[in-house]
């Protein structure tokens, strides 16, 4: 009986910390988005499955109910989209084995990219997410433009980082403690800074990402404050 009465106290305490949309979306759940032409050869959603060039504001979207977490599982709640992508391509003759590549991501994840020149808004969003937590997001690019680089500057939830290069540490921007927007929304804009000798000092690109749901610190708090209060209820 005891022990029944610790396991509905427990309960109570995950439903507490973890609202009901969480069911389709734990902690420590893992979703990338792969985008170029190149199909991801590992569970990464991929955007587009031919190049293009030059279309005026391209948009798109993955749906909910059709995004796939790393390990294979649909994730019911969440979609994805991007807005005024402009060219997207293949760079695989310069970066197959990208040198200090992030463990997040494969070659067929960074060997291609999507991009805009800065003239709209460039924009990629997750919706459904739960607001309750907070988020890590990695960011890897691979475009060169023969011999040289292009440099973006990503922004989410008013944090705003800048890939350098594209191998390499640079080649990546790691995020943390990011929240929606209240809305179950998180929004990333990307803005081209150009780089050395590029002939493209504008273009914003974005080859994958990876956005991780981790638990709001108030709420682990709350479910470890009551797990060591019920000990100590036991204890007496």
């Amino acid at each position: 009986m005891k022990m029944n009465r610790l396991t509905q106290t427990l309960l109570a305490l995950g439903a507490l910390a973890v609202p009901a949309q969480a069911a389709t979306l734990a902690v420590g759940t893992e979703i990338g988005i792969d985008f170029g032409p190149t199909a991801p050869t590992n569970n990464f959603n991929g955007t587009a499955t031919t190049a293009f060039g030059g279309a005026p504001g391209t948009d798109g979207s993955i749906t909910a109910g059709t995004l796939i977490d790393t390990s294979g599982t649909t994730i019911d709640v969440v979609g994805f989209t991007w807005e005024n992508a402009a060219w997207s391509n293949t760079d695989s003759a310069d970066l197959t084995d990208l040198p200090g590549q992030n463990s997040a991501f494969n070659d067929s994840n960074l060997t291609d990219w999507i991009g805009r020149n800065n003239t709209d808004v460039f924009a990629l969003t997750f919706t459904g997410l739960n607001d309750a937590f907070t988020y890590d997001l990695i960011i890897g690019h691979g475009f060169v433009n023969t011999t040289t680089f292009t440099d973006t500057t990503y922004t989410v939830d008013g944090q705003s980082l800048t890939n350098t290069h594209d191998s390499g540490s640079g080649a990546y921007v790691s995020f943390t403690g990011l929240s929606t927007d209240g809305s179950g929304n998180l929004v990333i804009t990307l803005d081209g800074n150009g780089g050395p000798s590029n002939n493209t000092p504008d273009l914003a690109v974005v080859s994958a990402l990876q956005l991780t749901a981790v638990p709001e610190p108030s709420a682990a708090l709350l479910g470890a404050f009551g797990v060591l209060a019920l000990l100590r209820r036991r204890r007496s």
